[in-house]
Protein backbone atom coordinates (compact mmCIF):
# COMPACT_ATOMS: atom_id res chain seq x y z
CA UNK A 1 0.00 0.00 0.00
CA UNK A 2 1.31 3.42 -0.97
CA UNK A 3 1.55 5.63 2.14
CA UNK A 4 2.48 8.76 0.22
CA UNK A 5 -1.12 10.08 -0.21
CA UNK A 6 -1.76 9.70 3.53
CA UNK A 7 1.43 11.52 4.42
CA UNK A 8 0.56 14.37 2.05
CA UNK A 9 -2.97 14.56 3.48
CA UNK A 10 -1.59 14.66 7.04
CA UNK A 11 0.82 17.48 6.13
CA UNK A 12 -1.96 19.48 4.46
CA UNK A 13 -4.29 19.10 7.44
CA UNK A 14 -1.57 20.21 9.86
CA UNK A 15 -0.54 23.11 7.63
CA UNK A 16 -4.11 24.41 7.39
CA UNK A 17 -4.58 24.77 11.13
CA UNK A 18 -4.92 28.41 12.08
CA UNK A 19 -4.64 27.91 15.85
CA UNK A 20 -1.45 27.45 17.82
CA UNK A 21 -0.82 26.69 21.48
CA UNK A 22 2.20 27.63 23.56
CA UNK A 23 3.13 27.03 27.16
CA UNK A 24 5.70 28.85 29.30
CA UNK A 25 6.66 28.01 32.87
CA UNK A 26 7.15 31.70 33.64
CA UNK A 27 7.35 35.15 32.10
CA UNK A 28 11.13 34.95 31.64
CA UNK A 29 10.72 31.90 29.39
CA UNK A 30 8.01 33.67 27.37
CA UNK A 31 10.18 36.77 26.91
CA UNK A 32 13.18 34.64 25.92
CA UNK A 33 11.04 32.92 23.28
CA UNK A 34 9.88 36.27 21.90
CA UNK A 35 6.19 35.99 22.87
CA UNK A 36 6.05 39.67 23.87
CA UNK A 37 7.92 40.78 20.73
CA UNK A 38 5.49 38.75 18.58
CA UNK A 39 2.61 40.58 20.36
CA UNK A 40 1.23 37.36 21.87
CA UNK A 41 1.63 38.66 25.43
CA UNK A 42 0.94 42.20 26.62
CA UNK A 43 4.10 43.89 27.92
CA UNK A 44 2.40 44.77 31.23
CA UNK A 45 2.10 41.28 32.71
CA UNK A 46 3.40 40.98 36.28
CA UNK A 47 6.94 39.69 36.74
CA UNK A 48 5.51 36.85 38.81
CA UNK A 49 3.40 35.49 35.91
CA UNK A 50 3.77 31.72 35.61
CA UNK A 51 2.08 28.67 34.15
CA UNK A 52 1.30 30.69 31.01
CA UNK A 53 -0.95 29.03 28.43
CA UNK A 54 -1.39 30.86 25.11
CA UNK A 55 -3.67 30.05 22.17
CA UNK A 56 -3.48 32.23 19.07
CA UNK A 57 -4.10 32.39 15.37
CA UNK A 58 -1.30 32.43 12.79
CA UNK A 59 -0.90 36.22 12.77
CA UNK A 60 -1.30 36.78 16.53
CA UNK A 61 -4.28 39.07 15.97
CA UNK A 62 -6.49 36.73 18.03
CA UNK A 63 -5.03 35.58 21.33
CA UNK A 64 -6.21 34.07 24.60
CA UNK A 65 -4.02 33.58 27.66
CA UNK A 66 -4.51 31.85 30.98
CA UNK A 67 -1.87 32.41 33.67
CA UNK A 68 -1.19 32.37 37.38
CA UNK A 69 0.59 35.06 39.36
CA UNK A 70 1.56 35.90 42.92
CA UNK A 71 1.41 39.22 44.74
CA UNK A 72 -0.30 42.33 43.51
CA UNK A 73 -0.66 43.41 39.90
CA UNK A 74 -0.48 47.06 38.84
CA UNK A 75 -2.43 47.38 35.62
CA UNK A 76 -1.52 50.10 33.13
CA UNK A 77 -3.59 53.27 32.87
CA UNK A 78 -5.05 51.99 29.59
CA UNK A 79 -7.05 49.36 31.54
CA UNK A 80 -10.42 50.25 33.00
CA UNK A 81 -13.03 48.18 34.81
CA UNK A 82 -15.96 47.18 32.60
CA UNK A 83 -19.28 45.45 33.01
CA UNK A 84 -18.52 41.73 32.45
CA UNK A 85 -21.81 41.25 30.61
CA UNK A 86 -20.69 43.69 27.94
CA UNK A 87 -17.38 41.99 27.14
CA UNK A 88 -16.87 40.24 23.84
CA UNK A 89 -16.26 36.52 23.89
CA UNK A 90 -12.82 35.27 22.82
CA UNK A 91 -12.70 33.67 19.36
CA UNK A 92 -9.94 31.31 20.48
CA UNK A 93 -9.74 29.83 23.97
CA UNK A 94 -6.95 28.04 25.78
CA UNK A 95 -7.65 24.41 26.60
CA UNK A 96 -8.32 25.21 30.26
CA UNK A 97 -10.57 28.23 29.60
CA UNK A 98 -13.60 28.24 31.93
CA UNK A 99 -17.07 28.40 30.43
CA UNK A 100 -18.04 31.38 32.59
CA UNK A 101 -15.51 33.82 31.07
CA UNK A 102 -17.08 36.01 29.98
CA UNK A 103 -20.29 35.25 31.88
CA UNK A 104 -23.60 35.03 30.14
CA UNK A 105 -26.52 37.19 31.24
CA UNK A 106 -27.95 34.38 33.41
CA UNK A 107 -24.87 33.65 35.48
CA UNK A 108 -22.95 35.30 38.25
CA UNK A 109 -19.36 36.27 37.74
CA UNK A 110 -16.39 35.82 40.03
CA UNK A 111 -13.68 37.80 38.24
CA UNK A 112 -12.94 41.49 37.87
CA UNK A 113 -13.21 42.48 34.21
CA UNK A 114 -11.07 45.10 32.48
CA UNK A 115 -10.86 46.52 28.99
CA UNK A 116 -7.30 47.48 28.08
CA UNK A 117 -6.22 49.51 25.05
CA UNK A 118 -9.86 49.41 23.83
CA UNK A 119 -9.32 45.94 22.31
CA UNK A 120 -8.07 43.58 24.98
CA UNK A 121 -10.01 42.05 27.85
CA UNK A 122 -8.68 40.85 31.16
CA UNK A 123 -10.52 38.81 33.79
CA UNK A 124 -8.73 38.73 37.15
CA UNK A 125 -9.33 36.61 40.22
CA UNK A 126 -6.90 38.32 42.61
CA UNK A 127 -7.80 36.04 45.51
CA UNK A 128 -6.76 33.03 43.40
CA UNK A 129 -3.86 34.68 41.58
CA UNK A 130 -5.42 33.76 38.26
CA UNK A 131 -5.88 35.79 35.09
CA UNK A 132 -7.50 35.32 31.70
CA UNK A 133 -6.64 37.69 28.85
CA UNK A 134 -8.01 37.82 25.34
CA UNK A 135 -7.36 40.06 22.39
CA UNK A 136 -10.29 40.99 20.18
CA UNK A 137 -9.57 41.06 16.47
CA UNK A 138 -10.33 44.33 14.71
CA UNK A 139 -12.44 43.76 11.60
Amino acid sequence: MNKKPFIILFILICACSDNYDSYYADLRDAIKDGAVMRNLLPPWLPDTAKDIHISHNRTGSIVSIHLSYTGSWSLPGSCRIVNPYETKSPRIKTRNWPIDIPPDKNSDYKHLYYLCDDLDYLALAPDKGEAFYWKVEVN
